[in-house]
């Protein structure tokens, strides 16, 4: 008798996550699907897919294309933040300007990146009205991938903002002002009070923005460069541009940049737990 209501409870709250399980089954029914397609000929798939011309040239844009931005949108994010906790708080909610592109699909945001820094685009006729000389020279498709920069530290500053004011409005504001009390500028009340008390936040933004940005794909597809390609493009196309009997090494690739992300969660977690035994510490 007294195990039923126990179970019970138990079983009412497993069925609250029943619209969970959906997305998480498909995801490992995904992940199911390409582990056995790329196995299905051996380890051949793999040998091809490691041998693929221009395969090392592509992953390593993708990871400075996204390493770049994801330093970029994570420093901004993180002083944003940091500037509008500083706020009086009648100004605080005026900031909320800056999450505006929280609600753009990332597509939205490559074409305004277009509108505004392509050749023909907003910037460029403005230089072309007032009559500066040399003109304006776009910074997209030159192959640095600035573009694709420019569109990820856009969309990912916000979400940067927003899961890190959280953190810094449970900071006592006690720290900052005996730090400034003691003569410590602002900037090293926020390098030596502030940061260490953020960067488990910081990490965890980090690492989603960071594999996001390595593996989407509507982003570049709008403003990714022909050569190099992000491993996305690269991918998409060996899968459905190459004869259907060269899939599983395409499968193959997608597995093996499975296994780096999954090194990067490990790294992640351990950098996590060696910062969070420092700020015990503090």
């Amino acid at each position: 008798m007294t195990g039923t209501p126990t179970y019970s409870k138990t079983k009412g709250e497993l069925w609250k996550l029943a619209p969970l399980l959906v997305p998480v089954g498909m995801m490992l029914a995904g992940i199911g699907h390409t582990v056995r397609t790329s196995l299905a000929p051996g380890l051949i798939a793999y040998e091809a897919a490691l041998a693929q011309p221009g395969l090392f040239q592509n992953l390593l844009f993708s990871l400075y294309v996204a390493g770049v931005s994801t330093l970029l949108s994570v420093s901004i994010g993180t002083v944003l933040a940091y500037l509008i906790r500083r706020l009086p708080g009648v100004y605080r909610g005026r900031a909320v300007g800056f999450l505006i592109p929280l609600i753009l699909p990332h597509i939205a945001v490559g074409l305004l990146i277009l509108l505004w820094f392509s050749q023909s685009g907003l910037i460029s006729s403005v230089f072309e009205y007032v009559g500066a000389s040399g003109g304006f020279r776009s910074p997209l498709f030159r192959g640095d991938g600035i573009g694709l920069i420019l569109g990820y530290v856009y969309k990912s500053t916000p979400f940067v903002l927003i899961l890190v004011f959280p953190i810094l409005r449970r900071i006592p504001d006690g720290y900052i002002q005996t730090g400034r009390m003691l003569g410590a500028s602002e900037f090293r009340c926020f390098r030596q009070v502030v940061l260490p008390r953020l960067l488990p936040g910081v990490f965890s933004v980090s690492i989603i923005i960071f594999v996001y940005s390595f593996g989407s794909y509507d982003l570049p597809y709008v403003l990714g460069e022909s050569r190099p390609r992000m491993i996305s493009l690269y991918l998409y196309r060996l899968y459905f541009s190459r004869p259907i009997g060269e899939r599983p090494i395409a499968a193959a690739m997608l597995v093996l940049i499975l296994l780096c992300g999954a090194a990067l969660v490990l790294m992640y977690a351990m950098a996590v737990r060696g910062v969070e035994e420092r700020e015990r510490r503090l």
